[in-house]
């Protein structure tokens, strides 16, 4: 019976490091299957907060061939200081001349590996308390696919030993256009028949 209560209490501990904040795809937060996209669809995300995370600075990374755009950040002014920042405002802030030298080094220093885009919703409180992150934090998110194959969505954040960990993940797979199907397959017969 001890046994089991530990259990209870270290995976109820575990579940709350990763509480807080949420993605949800074209409005949907309850999403849990992997999404089927084709190339030239597109993708809205918006980032979610349940209130257990105080201050959160939620970096949304992208790894595999798609990238993001926009971003609005929704919340009271008056009691946050908001702000959404995507990869080109993060790399020119930090002082690097290109989008792919930042994201090269920030893979490198997070240990994560084939990071093609991010951006960040920035919450902070200039109240000198934490601001209520309830409710939609940030939406008009845009995903873009840029070819198939399959994409993995980090929402991250830090804990206070500045190690990284997941609040949410998406899968999303892309695939080819029904027509380019037809038409790589018209191909491979033709080049069939020449032999």
């Amino acid at each position: 019976m001890k046994k089991l209560l530990v259990l209870a209490l270290v995976l109820s501990m575990a579940s709350l490091a990763s509480a807080g904040l949420q993605l949800s795809v074209n409005g949907n937060t309850a999403q849990t299957a992997p999404i089927i996209l084709l190339p030239s669809d597109e993708l809205v995300l918006d980032i979610h907060g349940d209130g257990a995370d105080s201050n959160p600075t939620p970096y949304i990374l992208v790894i595999g061939p798609g990238a993001i755009n926009g971003g609005t950040i929704v919340y009271d002014p008056g009691s946050s200081l908001a702000a959404y920042w995507d990869a080109e405002a993060k790399a020119a802030e930090n002082g690097f001349a290109t989008v792919a030298e930042y994201l090269a080094d920030f893979g490198a220093n997070q240990g994560v590996v084939g990071l093609t885009d991010l951006a960040v919703a920035e919450i902070v409180s200039d109240k000198g308390v934490p601001p209520a992150t309830i409710g939609l934090l940030a939406d008009l998110i845009i995903f873009h696919c840029e070819g198939p194959g399959e994409v993995l969505i980090r929402l991250v954040g830090w804990d206070d030993t500045g190690a990284m960990f997941d609040y949410d993940t998406l899968t999303i797979t892309q695939v080819p256009e029904p027509m380019t199907m037809a038409l790589l397959g018209l191909g491979g017969l033709f080049l069939r028949r020449r032999k």
